[in-house]
């Protein structure tokens, strides 16, 4: 079976390795500047531009075609961004026709991942585990698309602003949160962005995320949890410790740095998290 998924699906060498996972990269418009999110930019000259840019980025899905291109197996699972913030999920089901038109023989599922960054990366690796445990295609459908509906994604950034010019985050919402100085703990809500808590201070907020992590997988018992970070390890990697400290469920703690994509919303300093 073939995994494919677009670029915000954050992954390093060995997740490439281990899934076997191809990715079709989204155009990211910085500065009246096209960037193919495939890992060719240097992060560094990335968030240089992010940063410098006065405008409004944009992302633009993956064309219909860069999907099919990738549907080479005879079974393909492909995980994308959430249908309620990229155009990425509509385009690799066009692409699932396409593929099948120049072979009928060729069997396709798109999950909306309902969630970016982390989430993606996390349903990947479950793939890969229920691949690896013998199921057939329809039951690794169905315990992934089980698996989707009840993940849990949460995400603490330092400037929401990136989020509100481009529409991914209601501007009330937004507002608020600048003019009381607080850090929001942000979290998933069926594939849209939704506030979960307010927090003043970053440093709070992250161990007030680890605190209820914790008490979330205390009832739901996951056993992998992923950190995506945007040019911020060590922030990542002292939520993991904290949350290592409160909940013994987790065996596996996957840290990976953020896609051009993903840092483009993220922004500096941002951590999302997936279980």
């Amino acid at each position: 079976m073939r995994i494919i998924a677009d670029s915000c699906c954050d992954v390093t060498e060995e997740i490439r390795q281990e899934t076997g996972v191809e990715i079709a990269p989204l155009i990211l418009t910085i500065g009246g500047q096209e960037v193919v999110d495939d890992g060719s930019v240097n992060p560094d000259t990335l968030l240089r531009m992010l940063r410098e840019d006065t405008g409004v980025p944009k992302s633009s899905c993956p064309p219909p075609e860069a999907f099919a291109d990738l549907m080479t197996g005879e079974e393909n699972l492909v995980v994308t961004l959430s249908s309620h913030l990229s155009g990425s999920y509509q385009s690799a089901l066009l692409a699932a026709d396409l593929a099948k038109e120049r072979d009928p023989g060729k069997t396709v599922h798109v999950f909306d991942s309902k969630s970016a960054c982390a989430g993606e990366t996390l349903v990947v690796l479950k793939i890969r585990q229920f691949i690896e445990e013998g199921l057939n295609f329809a039951d690794i459908v169905a315990k992934a698309e089980a698996f989707i509906k009840n993940m849990h994604i949460f995400f603490v950034i330092e400037s929401l602003d990136k989020l509100i010019k481009s529409g991914r985050m209601s501007k009330t919402a937004g507002l608020v949160a600048k003019a009381l100085h607080i850090r929001p703990i942000m979290t998933g809500d069926d594939g849209k962005i939704a506030l979960y808590e307010k927090i003043r201070g970053t440093v709070k907020a992250l161990q007030r995320l680890a605190f209820k992590v914790a008490e979330i997988n205390d009832k739901v018992k996951r056993d992998v949890l992923v950190i995506t970070h945007c040019n911020c390890y060590e922030r990542a990697l002292g939520l993991m410790y904290d949350i290592q400290s409160r909940c013994k469920h987790f065996k596996r703690y996957v840290i990976v740095p953020t896609s051009g994509v993903s840092a483009l919303y993220a922004s500096d300093g941002g951590v999302v998290i997936a279980f």
